[in-house]
């Protein structure tokens, strides 16, 4: 046998069909039907005195993909301040927040056959363009009717510090950090004319609380040729996070996405996450406790 020989797939009816006429249909253009862009915005503010620094800015982000109804946006604000209350004492602060809302469209199929197009001769879907895998046409879940997954965001992070000037060489310094996350995730598939398939949604919700406690004691002098650096610190971590989720098919209430999952068909309703699994739990709570001293000596110049 000759082993250069091509071996053809078996061909469908429908891409028969294709073939015979002539069908050559470009599934990726026609799934890559937008044009990317970026819009990104900015604007700042910045002033102070001798014993007072500020800075403001406001951010405004804007993304398109070139997959249809795939798109973020991003609102955020940041503000530092610092000030020198008297040669003792020095304060300040750093703060985020920020809001995000995205759509996840549905990536391009590569495994489309060119033989069979996706539209009939009126300009319509075809559901089932043919037998082969995949089954439905992908365009159906780049409609936002029938197809979305949309993800609300919000985070929030904040950083308070001051220090203590007791004596010269010798400074006490507390930050405490906090880092707060909120998440909701959409999912939702509607069903199809044509197509065997029910309606299915899924959400979840996620809240993360963080914070660090940081103290650090701190005294540096220096005594003719001596050089002294004593440093100890304190650190406390505490992490808290909680999940939920829920999914269900064939939803009554359908219309209304994942709002309408307590009308999910009993036998289709879930609250076991795909993602982490039945053995891990949707809750989460630690706190770490650190500890740490150093001691730096120098003898004119040179590090012992």
């Amino acid at each position: 046998a000759d082993a250069s020989i091509d071996v053809v797939p078996e061909l469908y009816p429908a891409e028969i069909t294709g073939l015979e006429n002539g069908t050559d249909f470009n599934w990726n253009d026609e799934q890559l039907g937008d044009h990317g862009s970026q819009q990104d915005y900015h604007l700042s503010v910045t002033g102070g005195t001798e014993k007072m620094t500020y800075a403001v800015s406001v951010n405004h982000f804007i993304e398109d993909n070139f997959i249809p109804n795939d798109h973020y946006k991003r609102y955020s604000i940041k503000a530092n301040v610092d000030s020198k209350v008297n040669k003792f004492f020095e304060m300040g602060n750093s703060s985020f927040i920020s809001h995000s809302i995205q759509n996840r469209g549905r990536g391009p199929n590569n495994g489309c056959n060119s033989l069979v197009a996706a539209y009939d001769s009126l300009g319509g879907i075809i559901p089932m363009p043919t037998e082969r895998v995949p089954f439905s046409n992908p365009l159906i879940d780049q409609d936002p009717d029938y197809r979305l997954h949309e993800i609300y965001r919000t985070d929030f992070l904040t950083t308070f510090y001051a220090q203590l000037n007791i004596l010269p060489g010798l400074s006490f310094r507390s930050s405490i950090n906090l880092d707060l996350a909120f998440e909701r995730d959409g999912d939702f598939t509607a069903d199809y004319p044509g197509l065997a398939r029910q309606n299915e949604a899924s959400l979840t919700v996620s809240n993360d609380y963080r914070w660090t406690w940081i103290n650090i004691m701190t005294l540096d002098k220096t005594f003719n040729d001596h050089h002294i650096m004593v440093t100890a610190a304190t650190e406390t971590y505490h992490k808290r996070v909680e999940r939920y989720y829920q999914a269900g098919q064939d939803l009554e209430l359908g219309d209304f996405w994942w709002y309408g999952l307590r009308t999910s068909a009993s036998d289709y309703l879930t609250i076991t996450d795909p993602e982490i699994g039945i053995d891990h739990s949707p809750f989460v709570k630690n706190t770490q406790v650190g500890f740490i001293g150093r001691l730096h000596y120098g003898f004119k110049g040179k590090y012992l």
